[in-house]
């Protein structure tokens, strides 16, 4: 009996430290593939410490932070209830964060810290070295920490301020919008470590029209039989010699299993970026509508000298879309067929926790949105977390992108690319970009005969290339639609 339990207790030690194993791994998504693929990406939510108020000297490193209060991301600085409509306590609040140099980060390898978004102004530095300013809380911004970091091992201090203060340099630019707007780190925060040559980063690449992975479905033939998905993805060579590189794109079924695939080959000169165009056809393909949401994953494989040195993994549904004008009315046609659209107004917040809403609550208020028979969403009136659009595409729910416009204040309108708006509109379009549940864009506040229901991305942003703005048709009118209804 004795040597029964101790044979069981030995079981069940091995057991614990097997789980702990894989529980340990799973703290880093895909951090073991990873590992052999060259990309790593690790989650900074957890370990912030907070303070409301404005400091001095919080951006050092050896600033004394032992007092302030322990936070994880997403976090608002304001709690929204019916009392605190107004923001009364908008301001400056400041997050630190200690960590230390992952052994990743070797070897010109790269490492880009990422805020899915600040509200609203944001200064943020390492180790008290300044790594810049990004105004506009409603996108994602990234920093290149590689030539920043302390040796692998050693702490670094990451200090971000942010300042809540209404800004008329950028939306919504006044001091009580007709929507919350809160403050604080409130959406994902993450450090990517990539080689040097890797597939750049969508937002801060900075190409027009370009950056990371870029996918559109080109043709779709009128029976259905076949489709044309065409892959734009950007390569960049960070290291000091030039390297002929391999660009693989493979389109995934739901079961893993390939359904179609390509590869072309080009030398990426040191210190520069070559976008790799690449055109690939599939046979009898399952489209995406709101009624059959079917989805595709794209891999993305870079070899350099026949070696893997990253991999990205983009969602991907294979449709068309148009908006039509005919005796009918105005109408949304998805693969050639008209779709009936009836939707509702959607903010980023929720009781309680203002807009440091989590993923998982995201993906749960879209399906309760689609189960409730609504398969049309206006995002109001900004940008909303890669996780709002995620769902969309898996729940089958076309959203409308709607940005403000309020006279006498910061417009998403009549902006050019230089303004902190332009930026966040741009960073807009880099990152939804794949999203096929986008139907269509509009500004609040634009009328028919106004002058901008033309072309509005273009009023937007003049300089924006017409691949990067392809999905953003005119919607002049969109209040009046007969095949739209809101609740």
């Amino acid at each position: 009996m004795r040597l029964r339990r101790t044979l069981c207790g030995a079981f069940a030690a091995i057991l614990v430290a097997t789980l702990a194993l894989v529980g340990a791994l799973a703290l880093v998504p895909g951090s073991a593939r990873a590992a052999s693929q060259g990309r790593v990406e690790m989650s900074f939510n957890n370990d912030w410490r907070f303070w409301e108020g404005n400091v001095s000297g919080a951006d050092a490193a050896d600033y004394d932070d032992s007092e302030w209060l322990y936070a994880n991301v997403p976090h608002s600085t304001i709690k929204y209830t019916p009392e605190n409509y107004y923001h009364e306590d908008l301001g400056v609040f400041w997050y630190r964060r200690h960590f230390e140099t992952p052994e990743t980060v070797q070897d010109g390898r790269r490492a880009l810290i990422t805020f899915g978004a600040a509200m609203q102004k944001a200064e943020v530095w390492l180790n008290g070295e300044k790594l810049g300013t990004h105004e506009g809380g409603y996108t994602e911004f990234s920093c290149d920490i590689t030539d920043k970091l302390a040796p692998a091992g050693e702490e670094n201090v990451l200090a971000v301020k942010l300042d809540t203060n209404p800004n008329a340099a950028f939306a919504p630019g006044k001091n009580n919008p007709d929507f919350q707007y809160f403050g604080g780190l409130y959406r994902n925060v993450t450090l990517t470590v990539t080689d040097p040559v890797h597939v750049t980063d969508a937002v801060s690449s900075g190409t027009v029209g370009g950056g990371g992975v870029f996918l559109a479905t080109t043709s779709l033939a009128d029976d259905h039989s076949s489709a044309t998905v065409n892959a734009k993805t950007e390569v960049e060579n960070s290291g000091a010699a030039e390297a002929q590189v391999t660009v693989k794109t493979e389109i995934l079924n739901e079961d893993g299993s390939v359904a179609t695939e390509t590869q072309s080959e080009q030398v990426v000169p040191a210190g520069e970026k070559i976008t790799f165009s690449q055109d690939v056809t599939v046979s009898n393909p399952r489209l995406w509508s709101t009624d059959t949401p079917e989805l595709y994953t794209v891999r993305t494989t870079v070899f350099q000298n026949g070696e893997v040195c990253d991999t990205v993994e983009t969602t991907f549904g294979i449709r068309t879309i148009e908006w039509v004008r005919d005796s009918g009315g105005t109408a949304c046609l998805i693969n050639g067929e008209r779709v009936h659209l009836n939707g509702t107004n959607l903010h980023s917040e929720t009781y309680m926790l203002g807009n440091a809403v989590s993923d998982d609550v995201v993906d749960a208020e879209i399906k309760r949105l689609r189960e409730y028979g609504f398969n049309f969403v206006r995002m109001a009136h900004y940008p909303h977390s890669q996780a709002f659009y995620d769902a969309c595409d898996k729940y089958g729910v076309a959203d409308l992108e709607a940005k403000r416009q309020d006279n006498g204040s910061a417009q998403w309108v009549e902006i050019s690319e230089f303004t902190a708006s332009g930026e966040e509109l741009s960073a807009l379009l880099d990152l939804e970009y794949n999203k096929v549940a986008t139907a269509s864009s509009c500004a609040d506040g634009v009328t028919p005969g106004d002058g901008n229901e033309g072309n509005p991305a273009k009023h937007w942003v003049p300089a924006a290339d017409d691949a990067e703005v392809w999905w953003m048709v005119d919607t002049a009118g969109i209040y009046d639609m007969s095949e739209v209804q809101f609740t």
